[in-house]
């Protein structure tokens, strides 16, 4: 047949003009982000007027659709790739990794198994292995790369559970597993989705440090099994999002020895800092954890998604997820497994909950392959130092008070003047510079309290920027706050 009426290609000219275009839009972006605003925002209502109709029975121009997503799709974002963006944790990118997207999707690579995706298991095995070895695990862990670390770690607990309880066995309602106010939420969200109830969630107290109290975890602990509850896992944080604060990994990992739990590290934030070298000693014990959790897209520069979940015996991995299927026996029988835990040819849907899965390991490994580790542990560093500097700079300064150091990247702060502290002023100074589009800096909340968090962690960010961003929310604090003129501070 010759008939194209079912085809969705156009003719090669078409084709790189479209794709010419496109990397125009991305590489202006990248390079002139910084006379950009951080953030826009709209209201829906905005984009129900111009989208909201029902689908085109039509084809239209795509160069057409392509200015409406420049001119009115990608004008309405915050970017998190902004050197300028401090809230949350950056998602600086590279333009490396993008074209590693590209090619991925141009490609239509499917990375579920090595039958049909030989190259793109063994480089994510690759890449995988070096991710094991930078974090100092065994040459027994495998992996696998995921969305993120919502995934990641909802994955690691399926696996924590399954060692427990067996493959196929649903759940059992006495296990409890150990964690912090501190921990992420993700992680919270991911045992409601695994059937764990509020109350199997046992919160352990954190001592002054913001950390995890091992003494108490351990008394709680042995309490439950008095009480008849199962002791499963027990959640530390290789740098929390709201502090960056490092729970202390060594003495859990002790305490999980004596205990028979699962030590699962939340290291999608700090995990990768120990690439660098200012925070190696802070991380010690990160590669003995049964389950690590890593967020490329943060600290590893890479777009957005990808996430991974390194366990210690791929064992463990492939009993938790691995099933069979008649339409799956030639995928199955190209498989082989060996004692290095990502060596030889890895179906992929044996580790994790995809079948059907994108390349996502091609955008880390082609930025590695071409910036070298010498480059990402110099920039892992300087964010780091950043937040040192800036934190030196808000203690020497009259209108800002820290609240807690700065701790792999992030610190948080508030003002000097009590009356500037409330969190109805607050947020209208975060409002203000979100409004203003120079920097983005969020909040958090410590001990009960609404307190500024700063996160300076992007390759390119600058400290001069920085503390501009601080002055200018120091004068929307004032501008928002009724109370001036007649306003006391506190030590």
């Amino acid at each position: 047949m010759t008939d194209k009426a079912g085809s969705f290609n156009f003719d090669q000219q078409a084709m790189r003009q479209l794709g010419y275009r496109v990397v125009d839009l991305i590489v202006d972006h990248q390079t002139g982000m910084r006379s950009k605003p951080v953030a826009r925002r709209r209201e829906r209502a905005v984009y129900d007027r111009r989208f909201a109709a029902p689908p085109p029975r039509t084809a239209t121009d795509p160069q057409a659709v392509l200015s409406e997503v420049a001119e009115h799709v990608l004008t309405g974002i915050a970017h998190t790739d902004h050197p300028r963006f401090y809230g949350y944790v950056p998602g600086p990118g590279n333009y490396v990794s993008v074209l590693g997207d590209a090619l991925a999707a141009g490609f239509n690579v499917f990375a579920g198994h090595s039958l049909v995706g030989s190259s793109a298991a063994a480089i994510e095995s690759i890449t995988l292995g070096w991710l094991r070895d930078l974090m100092g695990m065994p040459s027994t862990a495998g992996g696998i790369f995921l969305s993120g670390g919502s995934m990641a770690g909802l994955s690691a607990l399926h696996v924590a559970r399954t060692r427990a309880l067996g493959a196929g066995v649903t759940h059992d309602p006495t296990l409890a597993v150990y964690g912090t106010t501190e921990a992420h939420s993700s992680l919270a969200k991911a045992l409601r989705t695994l059937g764990f109830g509020n109350d199997q969630l046992r919160l352990v107290p954190i001592d002054d440090s913001l950390r995890m109290n091992v003494q108490a975890l351990a008394e709680m602990v042995r309490s439950d099994r008095i009480n008849g509850l199962r002791p499963l896992a027990v959640i530390a944080t290789a740098g929390t999002t709201s502090t960056g604060t490092v729970d202390p990994l060594l003495d859990i990992r002790r305490l999980c020895d004596d205990e028979n739990l699962w030590m699962h590290v939340d290291g999608a934030y700090g995990g990768a800092a120990r690439i660098g070298t200012c925070a190696k000693t802070l991380l010690d014990g990160l590669g003995m954890a049964d389950s690590l959790v890593l967020d490329p897209h943060k600290w590893l520069f890479q777009p957005y998604e990808i996430g991974c979940l390194l366990v210690r015996d791929a064992r463990s991995l492939k009993a938790a997820f691995a099933v069979e299927a008649e339409y799956l026996r030639e995928a199955a029988a190209s498989a082989s497994s060996a004692a290095d835990g990502l060596a030889g040819a890895i179906n992929f849907y044996d580790y994790g909950p995809q079948l059907t899965r994108s390349f996502r390991a091609l955008t880390l490994w082609m930025f590695l392959k071409t910036f070298g580790l010498d480059h990402v542990e110099q920039a892992i560093d300087r964010g780091i130092k950043l937040a040192e500097a800036a934190e030196a700079h808000i203690s020497a300064s009259s209108e800002w008070q820290i609240v807690t150091p700065a701790q792999i990247g992030i610190l948080t702060f508030r003002s000097t003047i009590a009356s500037r502290r409330r969190p109805q002023v607050i947020k209208r100074a975060v409002q203000a510079g979100l409004d203003e589009g120079y920097a983005l800096i969020t909040t958090t909340e410590v001990r009960g309290e609404t307190v500024f968090r700063l996160c300076p962690i992007h390759p390119d960010a600058q400290f001069d920027e920085v503390a501009t961003a601080l002055n200018k929310l120091a004068v929307a604090l004032g501008e928002n706050d009724e109370n001036q003129g007649n306003l006391p501070t506190e030590p």
